[in-house]
Order: C-alpha cells, then structure tokens, then sequence
C-alpha cells in the first residue's frame, strides 16, 4: 500500500501543483510587470515546474519498480540485460535496451524510463507559457474638443469696428494660433485628450471635423499656373489668373527684382453686412504665388538669361469637409489630415442672404442679442482663418547682390518660414521644399494641417467666456500604454502539463497492474535483490568456466 499510495499521491500532488501553477499565471495576465518584483515572479515561474518534477518523478519512479520485477519474473534474461534492467536510469543502459532484441517486451519499461528524464524538462518549457510583451491596442470612447469653428466666439478671433460692427482684421491671439499652426504641427496648448492617452507609448484617433450645419471648416485648393501666366517683364502674363514676379529687362547681378510674389482678393475690411449689394458678393478668396523654386547667389545672372523657370501657383478657399487624424508618441503629438470633399467656394462673407444669418447679425450690431447664430460665427472665423494664413504668404522679396540680403517690397512675408521654404544661408538664397517640388500641392496640404492643429487650440483658446466648458465630441479612440504587461499563454502550459499527466497516469495504472500481477511486490533494496539471487542453480551458473554472458535468468 506504501508504493501504491506513493503512486497515487505524487500524481494528485503534482496534478494540484500544476493547476496552482496555472492560477498563479492567470493571475498575472495582463497585469502591469513594473508593479511586481521581478526576481521573485521569476523564482516562482521556476520553482511551480520543478514541485511539478519532483512530485510526478515520485509517482512514475514507483510504478517503474513493480514494472522491472514483473519482467525479470516473467521473461528470460541474460545477466548483461538485468544488469541494464536494474539500472536504466543511467542513459548508457538505457541505450543498449532500447536496441537490444527484446526491445518489444521491455517498451514499457524504456517508455517510463524517458518519461522521467523529460520531466526533468519541466522547468525549460513552463515558464515560457508566462510572457513579457508590450501592452496591447484598446479601443475607448473619448472626449475631445469639438472642431466647429461655430463654437468660436467672434469678438475674440476678430477685431471689429466700433462704428459699425466691421470686421477689420484677426484679433491678435487669432493670428498668433493660426500663424503657429502654419510653422509648425503641434497645436497650442493641446495635451492627451484623457488619463489613459498620458500614460501611453502611442494614442491616436480618428474623426471628422465638418461643420454640423451648412458649412464645413475651410480648405484651400490650388492649381498649378501655366508659364504663360508668369510675367517676368519681357514676356506678358496672359491668362485670367496671371501674376508678375521680375523684370528680366532689368536684371542685373545687384539686382534681380523679385524672386517671389504673392497677392490675394481677399478684402480686409468687409462692409456691414445691412448694405446688401456688399452683403452679396461673390468673387472668391484668392491668392496667387509665384516664385523660383531654387534661388541663391550664384543665380542672378542665369535668371536674368531666363534659365531659371519660375512656378506659380492660384489658390481659391472652399468650404469642405475633413477627415483628421491625431497621435500622441512618446508625449509628442502629430496630426494628419485630409480633405473628404470640396462643397463650394468661400464666398466673403459666406452667410449669403439667408434669413437667420442675417437677422442674427443684424440683431448683434443694434445690440438685441449677445451672441451670433452659428452661420454667422462660422463666417467670422472662417474669413480670419484664411486671411491669417494669406498674411503669410502675401508679399514681394528681391535679392540685392552687393548686401546678399532678400528685400522685402512692400508688405512682408513670412514665406520662406513655412514648412514650403527652406533658407540656404551657404548660397545666400531660399529652396522650395514643397512635395516633390510641387507648390499647389504643397500649399494645399499646408492649409489643411493648419486648419486641422488650429482648430484644437481655438476650440479652447477662443470660446465664448460665458461658456466656461469646452464644447467636446465623443470619439473612438485606439491607444497603446506605456507600460509593459504579463501575457500568459494558457493552451501552452495546458498542452506540456496535460502530456506529462498523462503519461503518470499511464504510468501508474501499469506500475498498479505489475503490483497486482506478481504476488510478491519488491522494491529495490539490495536485500530484496540479494533475496531473490539466492538459488542453488544460480550458484552453479555462475561458477561455469566458460563464463556467464549466456545465462538467462527468470525470478
């Protein structure tokens, strides 16, 4: 009863063990590694499997005992076989039985004896089954500021006039926002849109900013000019957008007259919006660039021979609408966006005759109500927003060779700062940097990455103050934490345990069987061995001349 209850016993032992083993990596699964020790995670990882070892090689060394006496009982061998019989836990022994020609009656035995040197193997393979790994993608419903340039409050984004209610000029902080947004792709004053985004290696998002009602947000759309709508002084501009950029006629290496030109339709101080003829307008917001793409100081004389081709491109602003895209790496934010749909051209004033725009704003001037309706908001802004970013670019630089400095005629630009420019202070001149050298192109996707930055910053810097809280948009957003996480792999620790188990339980009942088959149970003691060579025709055997590899023996 000793060997059976050790039989039994080692493998419920080993079979508690291995599930205490499998609860313990449930436990950990998914859990943050930083919020444990990880010496003693890792000591456990190997001490479970080696418990597993220990209680399983309990079980299959007693069954491998009964199964031995019951072959040297019921089967003939030669002494070199039972010497190898008796000692099949050394691998040399092991070897010579497994191609020995009784291999087929002595398999269950050679199956046990492999069985427990693999489980040796437990403490290799188990741990494996709990992982290290970066925390996977989750998917939230977040709250962000809402992209409705509706929401912005127009005595903050505009100045106005304080006779009629005009609209003069962007206010100040308007200017500030979309100017930063034009030079760079973080937008002001923008964090992680919650908790979770802060804590993260990666988040990011998707979402539509149209506008809810009639219009979208604004977008600038542009086509490349032919040659033949450059005018460089001794060839006519032709064509119903033309531009002129430089007097060839007049080049000299001193100076060279303009190298880039920008103008524009857009009218800085709109009328009220009670004169209707004013009011109804419908030319369209314009601006018009020309410049040469490669400029520096050895290029004076080869632009006056005309080796230098300009381009030019003819942007008009439209409403359309937006897809954007937002991530946050590392803390550090980039956006991304592209444009859906072009709706229809930005218009001055953009609130057209429509009867709730105008009785809003004129209810606004005469002071009967404090705030504007929506179409009228969305106007305001968007007219600031595309006269910002005209500013810009608007204006005229010529290179003058004896101070090899650019001259700025007439109203200023800050071109050559914006990501389409880059400065070559070597050469003394300006490259353009836009995709792939195209300007429409690049002009395009400018306008739509400020829009997309600015639109965050104004949604909390340029709200109505009577509305403390932020109008916020529900989106679904994709995040990766920062952190790392335990990841156990459940079918792996169930595929090595549930063979091992098996193989015990195999084990055992044969181990049993054996028991039960030989009336007189043994174990490996050497008294028990000594008893059972204790045989007068043993004796005589052994004292044959000619030796004793032909003896076989059955006990």
């Amino acid at each position: 009863w000793l060997a059976i209850s050790t039989i039994v016993g080692g493998l419920v032992a080993g079979i508690i063990v291995a599930m205490g083993n499998h609860f313990f990596f449930s436990l950990l699964n998914g859990k943050r590694t930083d919020l444990y020790c990880q010496f003693w995670i890792t000591t456990a990882k190997n001490i479970l499997p080696k418990v597993v070892q220990v209680a399983f090689g309990m079980s299959m060394g007693c069954s491998l005992t009964p199964a031995v006496w019951y072959h040297v009982g019921h089967h003939l061998h030669t002494l070199p076989q039972l010497d190898h019989l008796f000692a099949l836990s050394v691998p040399l022994s092991l070897l010579r039985l497994i191609f020995s020609r009784q291999i087929i009656f002595l398999l269950p035995l050679v199956i046990i004896e492999i069985a427990i040197q693999s489980l040796s193997l437990l403490p290799i393979f188990v741990p494996g089954a709990l992982t290290i790994e970066s925390a996977a993608a989750q998917s939230v419903i977040a709250k962000i500021p809402t992209l409705d340039l509706s929401s912005i409050y127009p005595p903050i984004a505009v100045e106005m006039s304080h006779f009629e209610s005009n609209f003069m000029e962007p206010s100040t902080l308007f200017k500030e926002v979309i100017q930063a947004a034009t030079t760079t792709d973080v937008a002001r004053g923008w964090s992680a849109p919650n908790e979770i985004c802060s804590s993260a290696l990666t988040c990011s998002y998707s979402f539509n900013y149209s506008w809810p009602r009639k219009y979208n947000a604004p977008a600038l759309q542009c086509t490349n000019l032919p040659s033949t709508a450059i005018g460089d002084g001794m060839n006519a501009s032709s064509g119903p957008i033309s531009i002129v950029l430089y007097n060839r006629e007049h080049a000299t290496a001193e100076d060279t007259g303009s190298v880039y030109n920008a103008t524009f339709t857009l009218d800085r101080a709109v009328d009220p919006i009670e004169w209707l003829d004013t009011w109804n307008q419908t030319y369209l917001y314009n601006l018009t660039i020309a410049c040469i793409p490669h400029f520096g100081l050895e290029n004076p004389l080869a632009l006056q021979a005309g080796e230098l081709p300009p381009v030019g491109s003819s942007c008009v602003f439209w409403n359309a609408t937006y897809s954007a895209t937002t991530e946050f790496a590392n803390n550090t934010q980039s956006t991304s966006a592209q444009i859906l749909s072009y709706n229809s051209p930005l218009s001055p004033w953009d609130c057209l005759l429509e009867a709730t725009c105008y009785d809003s704003w004129n209810n606004y001037i005469v002071g009967l109500t404090d705030t504007l309706s929506p179409d009228a908001s969305f106007a305001i802004a968007s007219h600031a927003m595309a006269e910002t970013f005209v500013d810009m670019f608007l204006g005229n630089l010529s290179f003058v060779g004896f101070t090899g400095a650019f001259m700025e005629n007439g109203d200023t630009t800050s071109a050559l700062y914006t990501p389409l420019f880059s400065i070559n202070s070597t050469a003394l001149g300006f490259d353009l940097t836009a995709p792939a050298g195209n300007l429409s192109q690049g002009l395009t996707n400018l306008f739509t990455n400020t829009t997309q930055v600015a639109f965050i910053s104004l949604a909390s810097n340029l709200t109505d103050p009577s509305v403390p809280t932020t109008p916020l948009t529900l989106v679904a957003m994709d995040f990766t934490p920062l952190f790392n996480q335990y990841h156990y792999i459940q079918w792996k620790l169930f595929l090595i345990y549930g063979l091992t188990v098996s193989l015990v339980a195999v084990a055992g009942v044969y181990g049993v069987w054996c028991m039960q088959v030989d009336v007189h149970p043994r174990t490996m003691n050497f008294s028990e061995v000594v008893a059972a060579t204790r045989h007068v025709d043993v004796d005589l055997a052994l004292m044959k001349d000619e030796g004793t590899s032909d003896v076989r023996l059955q006990y």
